[in-house]
């Protein structure tokens, strides 16, 4: 998640890499894990992945596990300005039993951008349309930051609610007033704005960065506007599980009280030692916290 005076904070990073080489801004490593910003992880197998045009848009997915699992599915969605790779490091250690779909969001890794407005109503709709797409009735949403939020709309959505089986939310936030400003003067965000935007090129190397950035400031900077009574409308009570790293720097501290609060019945996980990046700081732990969701009765 990125709000809108971090993306003008960002708008330098994303001119260097369009017209030169990518190089890290930042070659120290600091010694707490949560200060650092270990590498991508590749997707299990290195899958090539197919598309569906979902929306107007053609969105990327790879499949991975069981996929004849009587289980319910999991669908995994990556944060603003990242792709399906975050997750490489997690795959493994929840899809023993399960089948797992990792989806890029519209305008992100390998998926396209059309003229749409971005809302996180159109993202929950994305999703859940992959969903239709695939024959899938029902499904456990993994939502990172951005899609945090997403799979928070899809929760509340009419036409959109009843694909949610169960939720974890990582990095999620509930009104724009929940944005830390002083993110976007971080070593971890500088790092992770120039290796995105190397992503991105890597994956679409004729694509428009430019209007992704464009599309994503107009996003951060109107979005989202949930209210404790939007909020009290998502009834999964302890099938929603609202998970925070103990040192998350993109969001206020107040909203890892507020949030899970606010979706009545929910649980409430703050994981030792990592940041708004835990998936790839401690991959492990986020696992066992999403297991121990899709456990849960």
């Amino acid at each position: 998640m990125v709000n809108s005076a971090i993306f003008f904070a960002l708008l330098p990073f994303l001119v260097a890499c369009v017209y030169a080489s990518v190089t890290p801004l930042i070659k120290e490593r600091a010694t707490e894990p949560w200060l650092n910003l270990p590498s991508t992880p590749s997707l299990p197998g290195n899958p090539v992945g197919k598309t569906a045009l979902i929306n107007g848009v053609n969105l990327w997915y790879a499949e991975f596990g069981n996929v004849h699992s009587k289980d319910v599915p999991v669908l995994l969605l990556h944060g603003g300005f990242g792709n399906s790779d975050y997750f490489g490091s997690v795959i493994p250690l929840i899809s023993q039993t399960r089948r797992i779909i990792a989806m890029d969001t519209r305008g992100h890794g390998r998926s396209t951008l059309n003229g749409q407005k971005l809302t996180y109503d159109i993202y929950a709709s994305d999703a859940t349309g992959l969903l239709k797409f695939l024959g899938i009735p029902k499904a456990a949403f993994v939502g990172w930051s951005d899609m945090g939020v997403g799979t928070i709309a899809a929760m509340m959505g009419s036409s959109t609610s009843t694909f949610v089986e169960r939720a974890f939310l990582y990095g999620a936030f509930s009104n724009i007033k929940a944005s830390n400003e002083a993110y976007s003067g971080t070593n971890i965000f500088k790092q992770f704005v120039t290796r995105a935007s190397a992503e991105y090129l890597k994956y679409q190397p004729r694509g428009d960065l430019k209007a992704l950035q464009t599309a994503l400031l107009t996003l951060y900077s109107t979005l989202p506007l949930y209210t404790a009574s939007d909020l009290a409308k998502i009834k999964l009570g302890n099938k929603v599980t609202v998970c925070f790293g103990e040192h998350e720097e993109a969001i206020k501290l107040s909203e890892l009280d507020a949030l899970p609060k606010m979706i009545v019945g929910s649980n409430r996980v703050i994981i030792k030692g990592v940041s708004h990046f835990g998936m790839l700081q401690n991959p492990a732990a986020v696992a066992r916290e999403i297991n121990n969701l899709l456990a849960q009765k």
